[in-house]
């Protein structure tokens, strides 16, 4: 039989020297974090016993040191010759909080050695056996001094420059046991986090909303149809009792899984859909020029403004729009602009389409000079 097992903390606190060795007889400072008032640290978990403070390191370099989880510490770590309070220091290290772990998850030491794992004054980064996930779930040191400036993806730590010549060992502590106080920055993502009907989670196309998994997401917003404003999207919500036979790929998604349908809402209309503006046009535009091809089916307005901004000496232009509203095929005309000084056309059109392209045109008669004009639309859905 397997006894479940987990590796062994750090029974006892070792620190070093400038060149790496064993800081015999050295001086430990323990202050509150960003002060220099002296804060007890204590000999056992007993809490019993207070270490003095400085706490004076063994022949080994060693001291045992237990901290009170709530509160945080400053560390200024100083020769055996150095004065109360330290002038000389080989280090401070400040905001040192003991991790209060509620729950084991999956610690692990790892060691790397000079000259077997990395080339000191070289090597600026390695390779862990385990993805921690962030850097935050990390502790590194170098010979027992520890480390900040490190970043972490994937497998990889990496450091901003080589790791110095001299140190012979990098120690690397990590896992995810939950501690108490407040997460780390960037340490929480979507697998920390109970969603249910709480939660939405904001997608950018209802391809990616289609792929989240219904048994961790229930509501959910999608910026667009296929890119973010592209004028469909919106809130959905999943039912697991809608078959997926009814999914359209707008207003009903079919779920990952095999089962059930992301359903959208309408929270308020009108809603924009698109918005052009054509500007320093000089010829007609083509009548069959797509404007919007709706996944949704529903009511819709054009409004649309067409200017003269570079007057001609006659003839006009005029915006033309067509759709099928299910009974067969329209063209709709706005007023003609003339093409000369001041000339414009302006106006809505409401109509109602499904799953076709909405397409648009300028048709340009008799002109002469050389007119310049600019056409702007803004589509709505208003049911």
């Amino acid at each position: 039989m397997t006894t479940m097992v987990n590796i062994s903390p750090t029974p006892m606190q070792r620190f070093v020297d400038s060149n790496g060795n064993a800081l015999v007889g050295g001086l430990l400072f323990t202050y509150q974090a960003g002060t220099t008032t002296k804060f007890a640290t204590y000999t056992d978990s007993t809490g019993d016993t207070q270490n003095t403070n400085p706490i004076v390191l063994n022949q080994r370099g060693e001291a045992s040191i237990w901290l009170i989880p709530t509160q945080s510490y400053k560390f200024v770590l100083a020769p055996s010759t150095d004065t109360d309070p330290p002038s000389a220091a080989i280090w401070t290290q400040d905001n040192i909080q003991a991790a209060s772990s509620v729950t084991v998850g999956n610690m692990s030491n790892q060691t790397f050695s000079a000259g077997v794992d990395f080339t000191p004054g070289t090597t600026t980064s390695l390779t862990l056996t385990n993805p921690y996930g962030t850097a935050a779930n990390l502790w590194v040191d170098f010979d027992g001094i520890e480390q900040h400036d490190f970043t972490l993806s994937g497998f990889t730590l990496t450091f901003i420059s080589p790791i110095p010549v001299g140190i012979g060992k990098v120690y690397v502590k990590g896992g995810t046991s939950l501690t108490l106080g407040t997460p780390a920055n960037d340490s929480v993502g979507d697998a920390q986090l109970s969603w249910g009907n709480a939660l939405v989670r904001c997608v950018d196309s209802v391809s990616a909303l289609a792929a989240l998994d219904p048994s961790i997401y229930t509501r959910a917003f999608s910026t667009g149809d296929t890119t973010v404003n592209d004028g469909f999207g919106g809130f959905y919500y999943y039912s697991a009792s809608t078959p997926q036979s009814q999914a359209n790929g707008a207003s009903i998604i079919a779920a990952a899984g095999g089962v059930g349908c992301w359903i959208n809402l309408t929270i308020s209309l009108p809603q924009t859909v698109t918005r052009v503006a054509l500007t320093g046009q000089t010829a007609q535009i083509p009548a069959t020029t797509p404007l919007i091809a709706p996944l949704i089916a529903g009511m819709f307005r054009i409004n649309f403004y067409l200017t003269i901004t570079t007057a001609g000496t006659g003839g006009t232009f005029t915006p033309n729009f067509s759709f099928n509203d299910g009974s067969g095929p329209k063209t709709v005309s706005g007023g003609a602009a003339n093409a000369t000084a001041g000339g414009y056309s302006e106006g809505s059109i409401v109509f109602y389409t499904g799953n076709v392209t909405f397409d648009f045109g300028v048709a340009a008669s008799g002109i002469t000079g050389s007119p310049v004009f600019s056409l702007y639309m803004t589509v709505e859905r208003i049911s």
